[in-house]
C-alpha cells in the first residue's frame, strides 16, 4: 500500500473561555402549544401590538420564538407568540438548554440590553428613506423614530419632498431652526413619558400635541359652565 502523504490535522479543543452554545435545536410549532413564562416581566400595549402585526403580516417570520427546553416556557418573543395564538399561525421556536437562574438572566437582561444601542441619525434616514407600510400604527412607528432621531423629516437625507405625495407631506415637520425643544427635569420626566404614552400616539410630537388638544377642550369646558358673575345686589336707599 501505498505511503500516505500529507499532514495531518489534530483536534483542536475550544478555548476554557469560549462561550458555551446553549441553542439545542429548532422546530415550527403550533402557538396555542407556547408556555407563556411566568415570570415575564414586560407588557405590551396596543399599539405595538398593532404594529407587530403589521410587520408580520407585510413580511413574516424573520426572527424565532426561543423556548427553554428545561421549563417548556418561552424566553423572548412573548408578543409574537401572543399574536400567532390569535390568529391561529404555527410558529418558528429555537431551544435554549438554561437552568431557571439562567433563564431568569436571560428574562431580565434581553430587551434591556438592546434598549442600550444608540441611533446614528444619519444611518437611519438612510434606511427610512423611501419606506412605505400600508399599516398606519406601523407607519406612526416609523415616523417616530424620525422624530427622535432629530430628524425634521426625511428630506434631510432623501431630497425634497413631494407637497402632491399625502405620505411625503406627513413627513415634513418644518425647518429645524424653528423647532423647539422643552426642557424638563429628572423628576417630571416619569410623569411625562406616562402622559405621552397614554395617548397611544407613537410620535412625541404628536403625543404631546394630543395633550395640549385635550387640556385646552378641558379649559373650554371650564370657561363655558362657570356661572356668570353678577354684581352684588345694591342696598336700597335709606327710607325707600
Amino acid at each position: 500500500m501505498g505511503k500516505k502523504t500529507g499532514t495531518v490535522k489534530e483536534a483542536v479543543s475550544p478555548p476554557a473561555d469560549q462561550w458555551r452554545n446553549r441553542i439545542v435545536g429548532h422546530g415550527i410549532v403550533e402557538g396555542a402549544h407556547l408556555i407563556a413564562n411566568p415570570r415575564n416581566w414586560r407588557i405590551h400595549p396596543d399599539n405595538q401590538r398593532d404594529a407587530m402585526t403589521g410587520v408580520l403580516d407585510e413580511v413574516g417570520w424573520v426572527q424565532q420564538v426561543i423556548v427553554n427546553k428545561r421549563t417548556g416556557c418561552v424566553v423572548d418573543g412573548h408578543l409574537r407568540a401572543e399574536l400567532a395564538i390569535a390568529a391561529g399561525q404555527k410558529v418558528p421556536v429555537v431551544y435554549v438548554d438554561l437552568d431557571e437562574d439562567e433563564e431568569a438572566k436571560i428574562l431580565a437582561s434581553m430587551d434591556p440590553l438592546s434598549s442600550m444601542a444608540i441611533t446614528n441619525s444619519d444611518a437611519l434616514g438612510k434606511l427610512l428613506a423611501g419606506m412605505e407600510t400600508e399599516n398606519q400604527t406601523l407607519d406612526a412607528l416609523l415616523h417616530s423614530m424620525i422624530d427622535q432621531a432629530d430628524l425634521t423629516s426625511l428630506s434631510d437625507v432623501a431630497g425634497e419632498s413631494d407637497p402632491k405625495d399625502p405620505l411625503s407631506g406627513r413627513l415634513i415637520g418644518g425647518d429645524k431652526k424653528s423647532q423647539i425643544k422643552a426642557v424638563l427635569y429628572a423628576k417630571q420626566i416619569s410623569v411625562f413619558e406616562t402622559a405621552l404614552k397614554a395617548t397611544g400616539e407613537m410620535n412625541r410630537g404628536e403625543a404631546l400635541m394630543t395633550i395640549c388638544r385635550a387640556y385646552l377642550e378641558i379649559a373650554e369646558k371650564r370657561q363655558h359652565d362657570v356661572p356668570v358673575q353678577t354684581q352684588p345686589p345694591q342696598a336700597s336707599p335709606a327710607g325707600a
